[in-house]
């Protein structure tokens, strides 16, 4: 008995070998031709992750498949995004890929004599992984007329890549972002978006909050001295304290005015408080300090002028006249 163990044509050679008979027709010798087709052969079955998160871990690790015939072997392909289905038109490699992408799986089984080829196809996606972000903070201080950048701290952790910081005013579709950090300088509150990229990781972002507080400038008015009955004056002299970086009262605005309280010309002599008003300014908080108006007593002059007469006669009284008071005050003098 001979048995085909592949696929093929085989030709068997019969021969009779008893003395006694022949083969009728042919010289004791028959040969027999017959064909053994090749089998119709799939792939069954693959078995493999359709998703993951990049460096993470697959549900199976590696592929496995099944076929009717065969052994099959592996080769992955990106799949375009305008795959049309002609999976023989991708570039095709042995090398699992670790990228972020979609990508395509082919499970093969080469034709032999016994069976015929056959492929399977099996789709998976690599996900981005996230960005970890730890202690981003904006800065917050006080106005020193210096700039600050708008991140003060702040880290990202990825896996395999480096990551890239980017800073704009604004986060929509028209939004350009740069690389440089933003700085501020004047007082304010301001917001300042930034974004994060690495390879195979999604886009972070995180908003920062910049706060500026004004300085503190103390504008303390002065003292100044009048005698009673006089007009207070119109201005007082001041000091400051608190400038920053070397400015002055030139980033002022404003003009300064002074009360003085409870004050008009005619007023009791004694100590008055002056308070100031009137200035602005973008970076400073102002604190004004109160000053003193002091109204001095004045002295009056008296001129007596005497009387007299004969007796008997008419007599001309003693008379007294002021000198030195104020206009609206009434001043008598009692002679006796």
């Amino acid at each position: 008995v001979v048995y085909a163990t592949a696929g093929g044509v085989y030709t068997v050679t019969v021969t009779l070998t008893d003395l006694n008979y022949v083969w009728q027709g042919e010289d004791g010798v028959i040969e027999l031709t017959w064909t053994v087709t090749a089998a119709e052969n799939a792939i069954e079955e693959i078995v493999f992750d359709d998703e993951w998160t990049y460096f993470g871990a697959r549900d199976p690790e590696t592929p496995s498949a099944t076929a009717a015939f065969g052994e099959p072997v592996f080769a992955y392909a990106v799949l375009p995004v305008d795959f049309a289905g002609d999976y023989s038109a991708l570039v095709w490699t042995d090398a699992m890929p670790s990228d972020v992408g979609s990508y395509v799986l082919r499970a093969s089984v080469a034709a032999t004599d016994s069976w015929n080829a056959a492929e399977g196809y099996f789709t998976f996606t690599i996900l981005p992984a996230e960005i970890a972000l730890s202690g981003v903070k904006g800065y917050t201080g006080t106005y020193d007329a210096e700039e600050h950048n708008a991140r003060t701290a702040g880290s990202a952790a990825v896996d395999g890549s480096a990551v890239t910081w980017q800073y704009a005013l604004t986060n929509d579709e028209d939004t350009v972002w740069s690389t440089e950090q933003i700085a501020f300088t004047d007082a304010g509150t301001y917001t300042v978006y930034c974004k994060l990229s690495a390879v195979n990781h999604a886009d972070a972002f995180v908003e920062l909050t910049v706060v500026i507080r004004k300085a503190q400038l103390v504008v303390r008015v002065g003292t100044a001295t009048i005698d009673y009955g006089e007009e207070a004056p119109s201005a007082f002299g001041v000091t400051y304290a608190g400038f920053v970086g070397g400015e002055d009262e030139s980033v002022l605005t404003g003009s300064l005015t002074f009360t003085v309280v409870g004050y008009t010309a005619g007023s009791a002599a004694g100590s008055y408080t002056v308070r100031a008003s009137g200035l602005e300014a973008e970076n400073y908080e102002i604190d004004y300090r109160t000053g003193t108006l002091f109204v001095r007593s004045v002295d009056l002059t008296v001129t007596i002028a005497a009387g007299g007469g004969v007796y008997g006669g008419t007599i001309t009284p003693a008379t007294a006249t002021l000198h030195g008071a104020y206009e609206d005050d009434e001043v008598g003098v009692i002679l006796t």
